[in-house]
C-alpha cells in the first residue's frame, strides 16, 4: 500500500529584539519522546494556570492569506514571561532506596564555608574525582565523579561544556545533571567557582559569576551528600532567565513545576525543572491543537517560523511527535493525540523569520543557506539516527552532533545532514570539497524514498578531531578510511520498516503566522515567508533525487 503523508508549516509574528548571533557550529537540534513529554507537561501547567485563574482563552481568530493562516495569539498559546524569583531559596531533594525524591521548598543562604577555587574558563567543564568513601547516589545509578560546568550545572558520566542553547532540551537530553542555574556563565570573566570535598559530602559555589556579555553577578551553591540527598541555595541573583532541576539525562518522563508556589513534592522518577524566561514563550501543544480546530488534520509536520527572538531551542529545532518506523534508530512513540490530529509526527521550530535572508540562496550560517536549514530540520524525522556495524561492534561512528547528525570527518555526499563530501587524496589524506546540498542516498533510504539496494559504500575517516563540527568546505583532514555499506547499518538497527515499497513519497506542508493580540501582521513578514515556502518544494523534491514531493497548499 502506497502512503500520502501532510506536513504543516507555522509562522509567528511578533516584534521583539534579535538575539546575540548563534554560533554557526552549533545551531541545530533535534529530540524524541523525553522532551516532547516536558512539552506536554508545559502544556499541561499552563493549561492549569488558565483554569486556576479562571481564564477564558478567546477563539483564536485565523485567517489564510494565500497559503499561510494568519492566527492570532490568546492565552491559550501564549505563555506569559516567567523571571527567576528563588534568591534566597532552598530546594531539597532527598532520595530513598528506590531511586525516587521527595523535593522540599524553604528559606536558606549560600554557606561560607565553600572550599578551594577551581580554573574554569567560558564554556569550560572540570572533572571532579570524589574523595575516597564518596560515591554519590542519583536517581537509580552510583557515580565515583562528576564534571563541574562552568554554565552552573554539574553532570555525571561526560561533561557538558558546549555553546549551544541552555535549555530544557538539554537537560532532558544531555547526560545526568543536576542544574542549580543552567545558563551561559562566564567565570573568567568574573567572579569564581569554589569546591569543597570530604568522605561525606562534595559542594560546589558559583559566587558572583557574571552571564556571558554582561557585568551582572550570580551566586548559587549544590551540596550533594553521601546519602543521595542534594540542596541547592540560591543567593544574590541578576539573571532573570535560567534553567533549574534535576535530570537523569535521556528521560521522558519530566516534570515542569513552579518551585516558588511548591512546598513540597513526593514520588519523583524523573526529571524536575523550572524554566525562567524574561520573555513570553509560546504553548506549542495548545498552538497546534488549535490550528487543527479550523484546518485539516490530515498534516504529518508542523514548522514554525517566528519574526521575533524569543529564548527557544537553539536557531532552528525539530521536536518529533511520534515515530512508528523502525530501522531508523529511532524508538517508537505516539504522542499525537496532545497535538490535535492523529497524523501530525513532529513539528520545525525555524526561529525569528529577520535571521533568515530575503534572498533564500544566501549563504549565511556556516555553508548554509535557508533552504539547507528547512532541509536539515525536516530531515530530522528521519535523520540521522543509525548506528552501523563496524569492525565487528555496533558504533555511533557515523554520527556527529548529539548523536543526532552525520560526523564531520563522514563522506555523507553533501548532506543536508551535515558531514561532507569528502575526496580521498590516496595518500592518507583527505579533502572537504562540498557540504549541505541534498539529501544522500542513504538518506533517501532512511526517509523510505528508495531501496537499500540503491545505496552505493561509502566511508568515514577515522581521524583526531570534533566529529561534532559543522560541514566545512575545504578542509583537509588526516586518518584512516573506514568503509561502510547500507548493510552495515541494516546490521546495526534491522532493516527500515515500512520499506520503500509501502513509505510515503508525498506529504504535505502548511504555513501558519501567528502574530500578538491586537498587533497588525507584517505584510513583509508574510511576503517573507512567502518566498521559502514557494522555494522549498522545488528544493526538497531535487534534493531527495526526484522521490520526494511536498505540498505547501493550505487547501
Amino acid at each position: 500500500m502506497k502512503l500520502a503523508g501532510r506536513v504543516f508549516i507555522v509562522f509567528l509574528s511578533l516584534a521583539l529584539p534579535l538575539l546575540a548571533a548563534t554560533d554557526k557550529n552549533e545551531w541545530c537540534g533535534t529530540s524524541g519522546p523525553e522532551y516532547v513529554q516536558y512539552l506536554l507537561s508545559v502544556h499541561e501547567k499552563h493549561a492549569r494556570e488558565l483554569k486556576f485563574q479562571a481564564t477564558v482563552a478567546p477563539i483564536v481568530r485565523t485567517t489564510d492569506v494565500g497559503e499561510i493562516a494568519v492566527m492570532e495569539g490568546n492565552s491559550k498559546t501564549l505563555i506569559q514571561s516567567n523571571p527567576f524569583d528563588l534568591a534566597g531559596k532552598k530546594l531539597t531533594w532527598k532520595r530513598n532506596a528506590a531511586g525516587e525524591y521527595t523535593l522540599k521548598v524553604s528559606s536558606g543562604s549560600v554557606s561560607s564555608t565553600q572550599g578551594d577555587p577551581i580554573s574554569l574558563q567560558d564554556d569550560d567543564s572540570e572533572e571532579i574525582s570524589f574523595t575516597s568513601g564518596f560515591h554519590f547516589p542519583f536517581y537509580n545509578k552510583d557515580f565515583a565523579s562528576a564534571f563541574i560546568n562552568s554554565d552552573g550545572n554539574l553532570t555525571f558520566k561526560v561533561k557538558d561544556d558546549a555553546s549551544t542553547s541552555r535549555d530544557t532540551t538539554r537537560v532532558l537530553t544531555g547526560p545526568p545533571r543536576v542544574a542549580p542555574f543552567f545558563l551561559d556563565l562566564d567565570p573568567s570573566s568574573r567572579g569564581e567557582v569554589r569546591v569543597l570535598q570530604s568522605a561525606k559530602k562534595l559542594r560546589i559555589t558559583w559566587n558572583g559569576v557574571p552571564e556571558f556579555g554582561s557585568q551582572n553577578s550570580n551566586t548559587f551553591q549544590m551540596t550533594l551528600s553521601k546519602s543521595g540527598k542534594i540542596e541547592i541555595v540560591f543567593g544574590t541573583i541578576d539573571s532573570r532567565a535560567a534553567v533549574t532541576g534535576i535530570s537523569p539525562g535521556k528521560s521522558a518522563k519530566s516534570k515542569a513545576i513552579d518551585f516558588s508556589q511548591t512546598a513540597s513534592l513526593a514520588g519523583i522518577k524523573g526529571a524536575v525543572l523550572e524554566r525562567f524566561a524574561a520573555m513570553f514563550d509560546v504553548d506549542y501543544a495548545g498552538l497546534i491543537d488549535e490550528f487543527h480546530r479550523t484546518h485539516s488534520q490530515d498534516f504529518d509536520f508542523i514548522v514554525i517560523f517566528t519574526d521575533f527572538e524569543y529564548d527557544h531551542p537553539g536557531f532552528a529545532f525539530f521536536q518529533h511527535i511520534k515515530n512508528q518506523i523502525t530501522g531508523i534508530g529511532l524508538e517508537e512513540f505516539d504522542s499525537s493525540s496532545s497535538f490535535g490530529s492523529p497524523k501530525v509526527e513532529g513539528f520545525l521550530l525555524m526561529g525569528f523569520i529577520n535571521n533568515y535572508p530575503n534572498d533564500v540562496n544566501t549563504v549565511f550560517l556556516g555553508e548554509n543557506d535557508t533552504l539547507s536549514i528547512m532541509g536539515q530540520e525536516n530531515g530530522h524525522r528521519w535523520l540521522a539516527f543509525p548506528r552501523a556495524v563496524i569492525e565487528g561492534k555496533s558504533s555511533t561512528e557515523l554520527l556527529g552532533r548529539d548523536l543526532a547528525h552525520w560526523s564531520f570527518f563522514m563522506d555523507s555526499d553533501a548532506s543536508v545532514m551535515e558531514g561532507n563530501d569528502i575526496r580521498d587524496n590516496g595518500n592518507g589524506t583527505f579533502t572537504t570539497v562540498a557540504a549541505v546540498e541534498k539529501y544522500s542516498k542513504l538518506d533517501r533510504y532512511i526517509m523510505g524514498l528508495i531501496s537499500p539496494s540503491r545505496v552505493k559504500p561509502f566511508f568515514v575517516v577515522r581521524a583526531a578531531g570534533n566529529r561534532g563540527k559543522a560541514p566545512q568546505i575545504g578542509q583537509l583532514i588526516t586518518g584512516t578510511r573506514i568503509n561502510v555499506t547500507v548493510n552495515d547499518i541494516i546490521a546495526a538497527e534491522g532493516v527500515r520498516e515500512p520499506s520503500s515499497a509501502d513509505a510515503p513519497k508525498s506529504f504535505k506542508e502548511a504555513f501558519i503566522y501567528l502574530h500578538l493580540p491586537g498587533v497588525t501582521p507584517s505584510s513583509a513578514g508574510i511576503d517573507h515567508v512567502e518566498r521559502i515556502r514557494s522555494a522549498w518544494t522545488t528544493f526538497f523534491h531535487k534534493a531527495t533525487g526526484k522521490k520526494g514531493t511536498i505540498d505547501t497548499t493550505l487547501k
